[in-house]
């Protein structure tokens, strides 16, 4: 919200900037109109401006930084305006701050990590991603600032290495995120696919909670933007702690989880 008010405060003094000079004669209409779409242009352009400098510096800082992370949130907080995505959440009060968890939740969109960066203010939080996301100008900076890890799914040697390093993270203090449906998802319906039970590795290894979070709505948002608004739900559920599962195979853990995610999601 304070990123919609500081773009519409810059865009109105521009709009008035451009009447006081620009004289059209009786055409006062035609100057404030102009004036407007000239102010919303300029003042939409100096932020993507910005956050296209601030990824170039920040590529250079040390990962977990709070200037680094407030930075990530605002891009996220950004996009979802842009996109005119009205999102609620649900359950942040179910998991203790304090600690590390391995977030586990459905996949129905590329920009889904966004949904949970934002309101997951009070944690350090990484992302297991896929590998093409380092293709990415923003997305290749962004997993550094963030402590992501790029997941290699053509080379199991390196894979191995990456759940061993979000185990690592975990172990370290910083909660991880893992869509398990990976290439597997399914944009037609809000359900959870069965996913790579190998996810469930790392809580077993790290002996951390599992939380299972459904999100509902994020396959619409791209088919809606920038007309159409679109209505997201987050829900964090209860953390499944180390105690509950850990004498369960990998396999069942994650059909435990995908349970849990799919009972509140609608058919």
């Amino acid at each position: 919200m304070i990123l919609v008010g500081l773009t519409i405060i810059e865009a109105g003094l521009l709009a008035w900037l451009f009447v006081a000079l620009v004289d059209l004669g009786s055409l006062l209409w035609l100057e404030i109109v102009l004036g407007i779409l000239l102010g919303l242009i300029i003042s939409v352009a100096h932020r993507i401006f910005f956050l296209f400098i601030m990824a170039v510096i920040n590529n250079h800082s040390k990962p977990q930084k709070k200037f680094n992370m407030f930075y990530f949130r605002c891009v996220c907080s950004a996009f979802m305006i842009i996109t005119r995505v009205h999102y609620k959440v649900e359950g942040l009060e179910n998991f203790d701050y304090s600690r590390s968890y391995l977030f586990i939740g459905n996949h129905k969109s590329n920009e889904d990590f966004m949904y949970t960066t934002v309101p997951l203010k009070k944690l350090k939080l990484g992302f297991l991603a896929k590998m093409e996301v380092l293709d990415s100008f923003f997305g290749a900076r962004f997993l550094k600032q963030i402590d992501g890890v790029p997941l290699n799914r053509s080379n199991d040697k390196e894979g191995a290495k990456s759940i061993i390093k979000v185990i690592d993270n975990i172990k370290k203090g910083t909660s991880m995120m893992i869509f398990p449906e990976g290439l597997r998802t399914d944009r037609s319906t809000n359900k959870m696919l069965e996913g790579h039970a190998g996810s469930f590795k790392v809580a077993l290894k790290a002996k951390c909670p599992i939380v299972p979070v459904s999100m509902i709505g994020t396959q619409n948002i791209m088919k809606n933007a920038p007309f159409r608004k679109t209505k997201v739900k987050v829900i964090f559920h209860k953390p499944l702690e180390y105690e509950e599962f850990k004498d369960l195979s990998t396999i069942e853990i994650e059909e435990k989880v995908r349970n849990i995610i799919n009972s509140v999601i609608p058919n």
